[in-house]
């Protein structure tokens, strides 16, 4: 038998292994019955399975995509039940965004690349449980003030302006 199942032994209902005798009076003749009864095993396996989001996994035919136990009962060679069980886990896919402004004589370095345009860059990673993953830069670029560079030369005692401000010694400003 299975476990868990019973065997119908002239009316006693068996469920534990062992060997069992019965006698039956037909007549003047007795018959002597020896049943030894095994018990085969059922058999449960248990998977837990990552998948990243999106992707799908093949479970004895059936294509799973959502978080789960799923179970399927198989004969075994001994003809007992047998159950399969997967426990489906959905590894996380991440998007990282980050947003950074630079004036238009810098660079910026993102993951390896200099970058000195304006724009959205993209960059994939693969994350933890092997799921591709995606860095999101949004550069913002600042134009900066050009002055160009004035050579002013005054005679001591003079005063030049040079934006808001005066000046009447020499030096760079």
């Amino acid at each position: 038998i299975c476990e868990g199942d019973y065997y119908d032994f002239n009316g006693r209902y068996l469920t534990e292994p062992g060997q069992y005798l019965d006698t039956l009076q037909q007549g003047e003749c007795t018959e002597v019955y020896t049943l030894d009864l095994r018990a085969n095993r059922n058999y449960h396996f248990t998977e837990h399975v990552f998948i990243c989001r999106g992707d799908t996994y093949n479970f004895r035919g059936q294509m799973l995509t959502e978080p789960g136990v799923y179970t399927d009962s198989l004969i075994s060679s001994t003809g007992c039940d047998s159950i399969y069980e997967v426990i489906l886990n959905l590894s996380p896919v991440y998007t990282i965004e980050t947003e950074a402004t630079i004036c238009d004589v810098e660079t910026y370095n993102f993951r390896g690349k200099r970058l000195n345009h304006e724009g959205v860059y993209y960059d994939r990673f693969i994350a933890d449980k092997g799921c591709d993953s995606v860095y999101k830069l949004t550069l913002h670029v600042i134009p900066t003030l050009r002055v160009d560079t004035t050579y002013a030369e005054i005679c001591i005692g003079d005063t030049i302006h040079f934006g808001p401000y005066s000046y009447t010694q020499s030096g760079i400003y």
